[in-house]
Parts: structure tokens; sequence; C-alpha cells
């Protein structure tokens, strides 16, 4: 397959954060319980992990409408992403395709796998819900390659 779900995640604890608040450092000064999860998903499917972004929706009019990571293009790196919080409604289509989309409800403790060729032909998002919801934290991890530190 080469988008996958595992819904057994439901172990993984994100540290509270304040609102709109941007860290960069190294993933080795991140808090523990985030070490963690990059070491689980590193081990799970033999890459390294050395890239981590965490995005925080705070109710159901919180969304990222559908995109690609354009960065991530010509690089072999899957994209993971943990949900924390609120399940949410997530949505998947072919490239500027809307009428190729899914949409499936991603539950707290579920990991979204993106492979990088999928993420080339497909786009993706969080859409909006009517249903009320609460905060969804979402850590986004990568194996960047070389090439993004080259600029290349």
């Amino acid at each position: 397959h080469a988008f996958a779900r595992f819904p057994d995640w439901s172990d993984v604890v994100i540290p509270r954060m304040k609102k709109q608040e941007f860290v960069r450092g190294q993933i080795s000064a991140a808090p523990p319980e985030m070490r963690a999860l990059v070491a689980k998903i590193s081990k799970k499917f033999k890459r390294s992990v050395n890239y981590i972004s965490t995005i925080g929706y705070e109710n159901e009019d919180a969304n990222m409408f559908y995109h690609q990571h354009g960065e991530d293009h010509g690089h072999d790196t899957p994209v993971w992403i943990v949900t924390t919080g609120a399940a949410r409604t997530f949505g998947l289509r072919e490239k500027r395709k809307p009428k190729t989309e899914i949409r499936f409800q991603v539950e707290p403790g579920s990991l979204l796998v993106l492979p990088n060729s999928y993420n080339v032909i497909h786009e993706h998002a969080v859409l909006k819900d009517k249903t009320p919801r609460g905060m969804r934290i979402a850590p986004n991890m990568k194996a960047m390659d070389e090439k993004y530190y080259e600029g290349k």
C-alpha cells in the first residue's frame, strides 16, 4: 500500500505547548516524550528520523487545506504523522483532482504514513469538521537526506 494507517500508537504523550510556540533545535534537546516518539518511529521503519514539527489544531474550524510537501520532492523521505487529542477528518486526493478525494476520521493514537512517492502525486489535508472537536496535536516527522542541507 502507498498509504498506511497504524491505529495502535495510543501510548504517545505530547507535552502541552503554549499557543504558537515555535522552537528550533536539536531533537536531542526535545522533551523526552518527543525523543521517545522519534526513536519508536525510527526503529519501526528502519529510518533515522531527524526532523519533527508539531502542529496544533485548536477546534473543528482549524484546518490545513490540501497540500503537498514540495520541499520533499526529489528526496526519499516518507512523512509520518501521529494524531493526539481529538479525532479529525483527514482528506487524500490525487494532485489537483478533487473528484478522487477520500475522507476518513483520524483517531487519537493513529499513525499516518505518507511515502515520498505518494507525496509527489497526491495531496493531503486536515479538513474542517461540522461536529465540535477539541484540540488535535500532530507531530510530523521525516528522515531528511543530505540534499536538504546542500540546498538541492
